[in-house]
Parts: structure tokens; sequence; C-alpha cells
């Protein structure tokens, strides 16, 4: 019993974690969709209306239009009105869509509740029940939203019906809002469930789009673009880094042991360069035998220097573990300064000093400042 509900607890947690999740990735999309549902119905209910108020008399005889089905014309008009010139706006607001949308819902429901209710005290309400259903179908909410704006509109209708209504009249039609409201709530949980569904392949997608599939880190495109990213936006006081690093005889290790014990092997190099380096550092796989790495707001070039070292010496403690290869990293750095950068730039001149580490003997390192003078050191 117990391990039931904690397994149910984490489900229910898992759940939580993915909705707050998929509501803040679709937030601008379900905000655009919300926006284009609110147009069509209103658009759609123009007509339904004026036909509504043609046929209605032939099918119920004694029927008549009220005051309240003339209120949802000028309604249902302004709310076309509002939905249409919005999404022209190159940018909307999310709070304001869903803001209208929750304003449409409200007023809606107190005309429907006024023919319901006021309107129709000896006879079952037709309306509200498919109020509580439509409502989830239609926008997307988040749950903080539609939750008690569904049971709120609930309260209020029983109260009406219980002040309004015959006493078994209202019981009938408190029970069948009730009914309602639970399949809204059902339906909205299902649609939810369907969207999270999605965005999670979405992510997952993305993330494999973004990954290098033997290492887990960022492929080389991803690499790229972060790297240009944060150049665009770094302090122009502080120093950085740009690593190259070739691991050398990997041909041999592919010849000797095969793909497997490759694959294990960088996998094993990409977690040691993520523990070596800092959260804030940008650390990618470039190549079949390449890493690079970013290093953010330096420190000195001495700690690059023994970040280096320190790579070089895992890598030939490693290639023991494997088979007693010599495997080891060839380290190309360039070193930059206050001056703005582009990343051609700078990944050409690491690339130039990856290959001066490799024609020195391999399991060498060359450190560059950026427009300066190479600084060869052997390890």
């Amino acid at each position: 019993m117990w391990i039931n509900v904690k397994k149910a607890e984490e489900i229910f947690r898992q759940f939580n974690q993915e909705r707050r999740q998929y509501f803040e990735d679709a937030k601008d999309e379900n905000a655009r969709l919300n926006l284009r549902l609110l147009k069509k119905i209103n658009i759609l209910l123009i007509p339904f209306l004026f036909f509504s108020f043609i046929i209605t008399p032939l099918i119920i005889t004694g029927w008549h239009i009220s005051v309240p089905y003339f209120l949802f014309i000028p309604v249902i008009c302004g709310f076309s009105l509002f939905s249409v010139f919005y999404a022209k706006k190159p940018d909307i607001s999310v709070h304001a869509v869903s803001t209208a949308c929750v304003i449409f819902v409200v007023v809606i429901a107190f005309l429907v509740m006024i023919i319901d209710v006021y309107m129709a005290r000896d006879v079952p309400a037709n309306f509200m029940p498919l109020i509580f259903i439509m409502v989830p179908a239609i926008f997307v909410f988040r749950f903080r939203i539609l939750v008690p704006l569904l049971a709120g509109t609930e309260i209020i209708y029983v109260i009406a019906l219980l002040h309004f209504k015959t006493p078994r009249m209202a019981e009938s039609d408190i029970f069948s809002s009730v009914i309602g409201l639970f399949f809204g709530y059902l339906m909205a949980l299902t649609i939810v469930q369907l969207r999270i569904k999605d965005n999670n392949a979405k992510r997952e997608y993305m993330r494999r789009s973004m990954v290098d599939p033997v290492t887990g880190i960022l492929n080389k495109f991803s690499f790229e673009n972060s790297v240009r990213e944060v150049l665009k936006a770094r302090e122009q006081d502080s120093q950085s880094a740009l690593l190259i690093l070739d691991v050398d005889n990997l041909k041999r290790m592919n010849d000797g042991f095969g793909a497997k014990t490759v694959d294990s092997f960088l996998e094993n190099i990409a977690d040691f360069l993520i523990h070596t380096f800092r959260g804030s550092d940008i650390i990618g796989r470039v190549g079949g035998d390449e890493f690079m790495v970013y290093v953010r707001s330096m420190e000195d070039e001495e700690w690059l220097t023994n970040q280096c070292f320190r790579v070089q010496q895992e890598a030939r403690e490693m290639s023991n573990r494997y088979g007693n290869i010599n495997m080891t990293i060839s380290i190309g750095a360039v070193i930059i300064g206050d001056e703005p950068v582009h990343f051609d730039e700078i990944y050409q001149m690491a690339d130039d000093t990856i290959y001066q580490a490799k024609t020195h003997g391999r399991g060498k390192y060359v450190m560059q400042h950026f427009g300066g003078e190479r600084d060869e050191q052997i390890r």
C-alpha cells in the first residue's frame, strides 16, 4: 500500500513538472491559438445567432427573442473586432489574450445563466452543462486559471438555481451541471496530457538535434551557435579562451578494440571535460576525434594551463584502462582579451594552433593570444 502511494505521488509530481514545462514552452503558441479560436468562434456565432433567431420560432411555438438573446450580438461583435485587430499585431501579450478569453467565457456564461435560470424557471437547463464541457475543449488555459474559472461559475450557477428555480428543477439542473463540470475537468486533463506528450516529443527531438549522440554533449552546430551568442553578449573587460582538443591515435583504438570501445572512451572524455571545466563553460564534440571548449571569464593563463595538463594526464591514464594504448590529446588554445571578436576568427586561429601542436609530436598543447604571439608549452 505504501509503495502504491509513493508511486502515485511520483506520477503526480512528474505530471505537474511536465505540465508546467509544457505551458512555459508553449505559452506564446497557446496565446496565438487562443486568439485564433476566439476570432473563429465569434465570427461563426454571428450567422448562427441570426439563423437561430429566424428558425427557432418556427420550431418552438410561442418562443420569442428576449433581451439576453439580443445581448449576445454586441458581445460577440465586440470580441470579434478585438480578436481580428489584435491578431494583426506583430507581438501579442500572453496575459492580454488570456484575460480576453477569460472575460469572454465569463460574459457568455453569465448570459447563458440568465437564460437557463431566470427565463426558464420551470424547465430543465440546456446550455450551462455544455459551457463546462466546451470551454476546456476550445481554449488552452493553465490549470490555475481553468479550475477556479469553472468552479466559480458552478458555485454562482448553483446559488442562482437554488434561489430562482423550484427545488425539484434546481436539484436536476445542479446534478446536470456537476456532471458537465466533471467531464469538463476530465476533458481538460485529457487534452493537456496529449499536449504534454507532444511537447515532450518536440523537446526530445530538439535535444537530439542539438547534442552528440555518443557523448551527450553539444554537437558542432549547437556548440558554434552557443559560442556565437556568448561572444555577442560577453563582457569586454574579461578574458576568455577557445580550445580545440584532438584525440590522438583514435584510429588505432578503433582498429584494435572496435567502435564500442572508442565510443566508451569518447564518452568518458566528455564526462571528464564536463567535471573539469565550469558549468558556465561551453563544451561540444565537433568531429569524430575533436572536442571544443569555450571558457568564459577565464581566471588567468596559469589556470588554463593547469586545465590543459589535467586533460592530457587523464587521457593517458584512461588509455591504460582501455588496453594500454598510448592515447594522448593535442590541444590548441586561443586566449581572447577585451577586444571584440567573431567566432570564425578565433576558430581559424585555434585550428591553426592545434595543427602546430600536432606537428610537434602530439600530446602537446599550444596557446596563442588573439592577435598575439604563439606561446608553445610542452607537457
